[in-house]
């Protein structure tokens, strides 16, 4: 689900659209393959675990694009307090430390609450 060409394509709209949203001109590609790298390492062992829950409450693509979108905008902050009009993948690794296992389907959890 996460490795797809799909997937990656609205990884890219929803960074861009979140990083102009936040006044930053540009952002750094690498982002994209970043946050899609993570999500796809993950992907087995949360999809294990959404599986176990009833539908109506499991967790999807549009979950992780929500994510990314609260992911971005954090990491907007780093660089609107640089004056830097260009989101770097500095910037979401700090946000992701900062609210570290925050952000499904960006992180393992290590309970059985996923």
């Amino acid at each position: 689900m996460f490795e797809t060409e799909g997937f990656k394509a609205q990884l890219t709209q929803v960074i861009s659209l979140e990083a102009f949203n936040n006044n930053l001109e540009e952002y750094e590609t690498r982002i994209v393959d970043y946050l899609q790298h993570l999500a796809s390492e993950n992907e087995d062992v949360l999809m294990e675990r959404e599986m176990r829950k009833a539908a109506h409450i499991q967790r999807g693509v549009n979950d992780a694009l929500h994510s990314a979108i609260e992911l971005t905008k954090d990491a907007s902050r780093y660089a609107a307090a640089e004056n830097r009009s260009v989101l770097r993948v500095s910037d979401i690794e700090k946000a992701y430390r900062a609210r570290f296992c925050q952000f499904w389907p960006f992180c393992k959890q290590l309970s059985n609450e996923a």
